[in-house]
């Protein structure tokens, strides 16, 4: 029988020893389940009970002893690492980006400040007057939709009167998916680091994690782009405040973080796979 076995003990490797030897050794007590072995033609260091004949007794749940120096590492993963912390970070972003300001209008009376904008003959401050006017009616149906006190807005059309509106993270839909996305975000990230038996599947979620990231990305951009940016000083003022941008951010952080530890997590995968394969054909 030929002599092809190593076996580590105390972080020392030994051999090459032949199957015998190593089964010999197994039956003294010398070699334990949750040694490592190894021999031509296996990826990796495996635990002796692991190996078919060797420790009949052994449980398969047997701990699993720590590599070598200088060994290969069985395909396990560390439960965290940064990728997962960027996740988690764009996470909670897009979980804050509902409790903060999306957009803003505001609307300055033409007697606003305690005086009169337009001055008689003011042919500048009319013209401004009139985009003001022409701005805010062109987008009537932008605010409606975004769930704006229009009704209010619309009685300060003619500049008459002055009036302020936001609009939060809670009156928007991405606002809302955002905020339930993040949950799910945070589920794909923490479940592997707080149950191991799903570690070695944790790379699914990180993909999935992924594609609602480019999601996220996709639709802010779209958001920002349709949002009402025209302001006419001193009349008519709205813009963007900070909710979309903190989406967008967070899915910036979110589809790398997501898609370097999936990919991570499903090379793991394989690695571990093919070791179950190949400890699965050794027999002694």
């Amino acid at each position: 029988m030929p002599a092809d076995w190593h076996y580590s003990k105390g972080g020392r490797s030994f051999g090459p020893v032949s199957g015998a030897e190593l089964k010999g050794l197994a039956a003294d007590g010398r070699l334990q389940p949750a040694d490592l072995v190894w021999k031509e033609g296996m990826p990796e260091w495996r635990p002796a009970g692991e190996v078919r004949g060797l420790i009949p007794s052994a449980a398969a749940s047997s701990p699993t002893a720590t590599p070598t120096p200088g060994t290969p590492r069985r395909a396990t993963r560390r439960p965290t690492n940064v990728w997962k912390i960027v996740v988690l970070v764009g996470a909670g972003s897009l979980f804050a980006a509902m409790f903060v300001p999306w957009w803003r209008i505001s609307i300055i009376s033409v007697k606003g400040r305690g005086i009169d904008l337009i001055a008689a003959g003011d042919d500048i401050g009319r013209g401004n007057l009139d985009r003001a006017k022409r701005a805010f009616r062109e987008n009537l149906g932008w605010y409606s939709a975004a769930h704006l006190d229009v009704g209010e807005l619309e009685e300060r059309a003619d500049f008459e009167g002055s009036a302020t509106a936001w609009l939060w993270g809670w009156n928007t839909g991405l606002g809302i998916a955002g905020f339930v996305l993040s949950f799910i975000i945070i589920i794909a990230a923490v479940l592997p680091m707080c149950v191991p038996v799903t570690r070695l599947w944790g790379w699914i979620g990180m993909f999935v994690a992924a594609i609602l990231g480019l999601v996220l990305f996709i639709t802010s951009l779209v958001w920002i782009a349709s949002a009402p940016g025209e302001d006419v000083s001193p009349y008519l003022s709205q813009g963007i405040v900070a909710g979309p941008y903190l989406v967008l951010v967070a899915a910036l952080l979110v589809l790398p973080g997501a898609v370097v530890d999936g990919v991570g997590g499903l090379l793991a995968f394989i690695r571990e796979m093919k070791a179950r394969r190949v400890m699965a054909s050794l027999e002694i």
